[in-house]
């Protein structure tokens, strides 16, 4: 951050198991997480960037065979879920609980990080919603999974996210040039 050149930004993964601990064991300061965040004792800033969704499976799965797929087809084929360590109202807003229609999605294959997600696509015959950005880590290196994109699926929103009792100069410094910059659209 030139503007601030007495502070340092480091940049690192956080997973989304557990997503909000590192906030909250005082391991990191700000954390760039997708949106909706509902905690009461985190404060949500400015979203960062959107970006769209695509669907991620096996190259021997039937929806190999379209060209793009539907919110719908999570109803007809089973996926993942994120498990006790990620809040259902964050888990829904990447891989809803039900599709458009109403239908229950089959969330059978419970996993931890972005590891185990492809392996259980690749191997358990899953499907997996996928955000754009991470096309270059999984299909974009992987001959084992594709993706397709998904015509009808929402935009996510990712925003800049800190602990409410750790507000301070550096946090909205970062989050005012975060809105400065205004979202951009990947």
């Amino acid at each position: 951050m030139t503007r601030f050149p007495q502070w340092g930004l480091r940049i690192r993964h956080n997973g989304w198991s557990g997503p909000f601990e590192p906030l909250r064991n005082r391991d990191i300061d700000a954390l760039v997480t997708w949106l909706p965040v509902e905690e009461p004792d985190i404060t949500v800033g400015p979203t960062v960037f959107t970006e769209g969704q695509r669907m991620i499976m096996s190259v021997e799965h039937a929806l190999t065979e379209r060209d793009s797929v539907s919110m719908e087809d999570l109803g007809n084929y089973p996926t993942i879920t994120g498990g006790v360590t990620v809040p259902d109202y964050w888990e829904d807003a990447y891989l809803p609980f039900y599709t458009p229609k109403g239908r229950s999605v089959g969330k059978i294959v419970p996993v931890a990080n972005m590891e185990e997600m492809l392996a259980a696509v690749s191997h358990d015959g899953v499907i997996n919603t996928l955000a754009e950005h991470f096309r270059r880590y999984s299909t974009g290196v992987r001959p084992d999974v594709v993706d397709r994109p998904i015509r009808d699926a929402p935009q996510l929103r990712w925003g800049l996210v800190w602990r409410s009792d750790a507000d301070n100069v550096q946090v909205r410094a970062l989050a005012d040039v975060i809105r400065e910059l205004g979202p951009m659209a990947l």
